[in-house]
C-alpha cells in the first residue's frame, strides 16, 4: 500500500464531491466512486451495491481514506432515504472496515440536528450516528457557495441573475450559514492528513456569522448589476405548490422537503470545534 493516502470519494460527480476530488488530486491519489465510470480513476459505485462488491472495489484500489459525499437528493420521504442512502451508508461502512480502509469521513449537512423536521436532515442524522459509532469523522456543511453551486445557493444565484422578481419565503429565521468552497476543500485536506484524528464531535463547517437571506439575494443580484424586487410569500403557500408539482411528477430545482429544512433550521449550530482546531472559514464576501 502506498505511503501517501489513497482517497476514494463517493458522489464524485456532484458539486461538493467534484470540488473535493479536484482539491485532493493535486496532493494525493484520488479514486472517484460514481454510477457511470468514464475515466481511469473512476470506479463503479452506487447505493444499491452489495457490501462484498463495495469492499472488493475499495480493496483493489488500495483505498486508505473514504470520503462519503453521495446522497439521494430526489427523495422527499424519510422512508425512501432510509432505504437508499442510510442503508447504503451502513453497507459502505462495513465494506470500508472489511477492506482495511483507515479513515471514513462522512459529508453531512447543517440540516442534520436533534429535532430536525426535514427528511433530508433526519436521514443524515441517522447516518451520522452510524459513522460515529464506527469511529468515523462527521463534517456538517453549511450552505456551500461557489461558482456552479447547486441546491439552494444555486437556485438563488440563478434567480438573482435573471429574474426581476424573487420570492422571499416568510417563516423561519431567514439566516443562512455559508460555507466557502475553498474553506471546505482546505478542511477536508486537513481531515485526510490526520489533523482531526480522535475527534468524536461533529465538525460544523460554515462561517459562524449567518447571512440574512435578503442580504444574500441582493449581493448575488448586484454581481449581475441587478436590483430585483423581493416579493414576500407565506412559506406554506409555496409548500403546497411544491407538493402539487411533485405529485404531478414535475421535477423542480427546489423540493418541498428542502423548504421544510429551510424553515425549521438548526437554531444553534456548535462552532466551538472550529476555533479549537483553528479551522478558518472565509466569509462569503471574499468570493468576489
Amino acid at each position: 500500500m502506498s505511503a501517501e493516502p489513497v482517497v476514494a470519494v463517493t458522489g464524485a460527480n456532484g458539486f461538493v464531491g467534484s470540488r473535493l476530488v479536484r482539491s485532493l488530486s493535486s496532493q494525493m491519489r484520488v479514486i472517484s466512486l460514481v454510477r457511470t465510470p468514464t475515466g481511469p480513476s473512476d470506479r463503479l459505485w452506487h447505493f444499491g451495491m452489495g457490501e462484498l462488491e463495495m469492499a472488493e472495489t475499495l480493496q483493489l484500489a488500495e483505498v486508505t481514506h473514504l470520503i462519503h459525499a453521495a446522497w439521494q437528493m430526489q427523495g422527499n420521504s424519510l422512508e425512501d432515504l432510509q432505504c437508499t442512502s442510510v442503508a447504503g451508508t451502513e453497507r459502505l461502512l462495513r465494506a470500508a472496515h472489511a477492506s482495511g480502509t483507515v479513515r471514513f469521513i462522512f459529508i453531512s449537512s447543517i440540516s442534520a440536528f436533534e429535532g430536525a423536521r426535514s427528511a433530508y436532515g433526519r436521514s443524515k442524522l441517522e447516518a451520522e450516528s452510524l459513522v460515529r459509532a464506527k469511529g468515523g469523522l462527521v463534517l456538517r456543511l453549511g450552505l456551500v457557495c461557489g461558482t456552479g453551486a447547486k441546491g439552494l445557493f444555486g437556485s438563488l444565484s440563478a434567480l438573482a441573475a435573471r429574474s426581476p422578481v424573487i420570492p422571499l419565503i416568510q417563516g423561519g429565521t431567514g439566516a443562512q450559514f455559508l460555507l466557502n468552497e475553498g474553506s471546505l476543500s482546505k478542511a477536508v485536506v486537513r481531515a485526510v492528513r490526520g489533523d482531526f484524528v480522535g475527534e468524536r464531535r461533529v465538525l460544523t463547517l460554515a462561517h459562524p456569522e449567518p447571512a440574512q437571506l435578503t442580504d444574500l439575494i441582493r449581493s448575488l443580484a448586484a454581481r449581475h448589476g441587478r436590483k430585483p424586487l423581493l416579493l414576500r410569500i407565506p412559506w406554506r403557500l409555496l409548500y403546497i405548490f411544491l407538493r402539487f408539482t411533485e405529485w404531478c411528477g414535475i421535477r423542480l430545482p427546489f423540493r418541498s422537503d428542502s423548504l421544510i429544512g429551510f424553515v425549521y433550521q438548526n437554531p444553534a449550530p456548535d462552532f466551538t470545534p472550529l476555533s479549537e482546531h483553528q479551522i478558518e472559514m472565509e466569509p462569503f464576501a471574499s468570493e468576489h
